[in-house]
């Protein structure tokens, strides 16, 4: 489920904030709950600081949160499957899958967000046929772009830029199954 909050943000930056993080400030996604919740007064402060359409960075932190949703509650294949055969089964993945997500460091959270949040801006932009839809992407991709320069080092994702869409989603697939654990061993596997 997502939400547009009119509260204030549980994170406040000031109007000369160096250092913008997005979760907190601008979005925030709930895995007790699934929620993401959209804070519009982050949204409108960081749009000015930053110089971008309040709409283009509400769209960017939308694809950055629901990016941690799908590291949460996405299913592989097989997965989606066995759901599809047995709705019981549900409760248990999820129970499996919130604990993984929880426990999972926080700066890789934020690195794959980042990165999914980068592949699915640039895939729009690949598929996108009208000219419109080129701008507007185009205006989407650089208010990441300035997000991302004003983010703090957990959000960093520079070193990543070049490695492919194929590559993270199997990176995420190997965290989720244990195949690799923490920051640094999913680094050197998806850097390799």
């Amino acid at each position: 489920m997502e939400r547009d909050s009119d509260e204030e943000p549980p994170v406040r930056i000031d109007d000369r904030a160096d250092v913008i993080p997005i979760d907190e400030v601008l979005g925030l996604y709930t895995p007790e709950d699934q929620t993401i919740t959209i804070f519009t007064k982050g949204i409108a402060k960081v749009s000015t600081l930053l110089g971008v359409p309040k709409t283009h960075l509400r769209f960017v932190v939308r694809l950055h949160e629901w990016a941690h949703a799908l590291m949460h509650i996405g299913l592989s294949e097989h997965e989606r499957l066995r759901v599809n055969q047995d709705e019981t089964v549900w409760p248990e993945m999820l129970a499996a899958a919130t604990e993984r997500f929880r426990l999972m460091d926080r700066r890789l959270h934020e690195r794959l967000a980042q990165l999914l949040t980068l592949h699915a801006l640039k895939r729009l932009r690949a598929n996108a046929r009208a000219a419109e839809a080129r701008a507007a992407l185009d205006s989407r991709i650089h208010a990441f772009e300035q997000l991302a320069q004003r983010s703090p080092t957990d959000y960093r994702i520079d070193k990543y830029a070049s490695v492919s869409r194929e590559r993270i989603r199997d990176s995420i697939g190997l965290l989720n199954e244990g195949g690799i654990v923490g920051l640094n061993a999913w680094d050197r596997v998806v850097t390799w």
